[in-house]
């Protein structure tokens, strides 16, 4: 089970690419507060500005949260990332 939210670095790398924009996407097995998020948008920028603990994802939901962010450029290209940065 994940521990630690991975997504930082890689989420800086998409900003400086050119990708702006932050989607949540529910994993099936989401809880009620993922659930909640689902949909909601951000501005990359927005997403990993302020954090506490450098964990984008589970700061905006949970530790162990096991959804994804679908990041999009202005050209509608888009990655999806989950806590282990991984891009799928």
């Amino acid at each position: 089970m994940p521990n630690t939210d991975e997504s930082l670095e890689i989420l800086k790398d998409l900003l400086e690419e050119g990708y702006t924009e932050v989607e949540w996407e529910t994993h099936e097995h989401g809880c009620s507060k993922c659930n909640e998020l689902h949909g909601k948008t951000w501005t990359l920028e927005e997403f990993i500005e302020y954090l506490e603990h450098d964990a984008p994802i589970f700061e905006h939901s949970h530790v162990n949260c096991i959804c994804k962010i679908i990041i999009r450029n202005p050209e509608g290209d888009e990655v999806r990332v989950n806590w282990e940065g991984e891009i799928t």
